[in-house]
């Protein structure tokens, strides 16, 4: 989800649904914009500004991204772990697919299968690169 912060009511929903405690909301309600990763508590707090390459772009239009590296890094694993044996069951059930699967449809899942087992190997990369900073910053 992308919240403008610019809007009044963006903050007070975050705080009310997103259990992200206090160093959170203190690092973007208090904090410089300046891409940087810091450490709050047992997770990373990464800020990363958007980048245009139009030369006519409105300075309004520039947003940050605030991310807590570690629980991102703990959700990619648990997608991971969760839909990885997913992939392996659709190309078993399109090996002997039922009768009533037609021939059209049963191209269509093997297509969204493949689709589906590419993302689910993409997902790996931005986990490693999430705990090679975290052993960095450790470091």
């Amino acid at each position: 989800m992308h919240f403008n912060l610019a809007h009044t009511g963006a903050l007070p929903w975050l705080k009310a649904h997103a259990d992200r405690g206090e160093d959170f909301y203190a690092l973007i309600e208090f904090s410089s914009h300046a891409t940087r990763i810091e450490r709050s508590e047992e997770a990373l707090v990464a800020v990363i500004n958007d980048v245009h390459f139009d030369s006519s772009f409105e300075p309004s239009d520039i947003s940050t991204l605030w991310l807590r590296l570690g629980a991102l890094r703990r959700l990619l694993v648990r997608f991971q772990r969760l839909l990885a044996p997913e992939p392996a069951s659709l190309f078993r059930l399109l090996q002997h697919p039922p009768a009533w699967i037609g021939s059209l449809d049963a191209e269509e899942l093997r297509q969204t299968s493949e689709a589906f087992s590419l993302v689910l190997r993409d997902m790996g990369m931005p986990q490693e690169r999430i705990r090679l900073l975290q052993v960095e910053i450790a470091a």
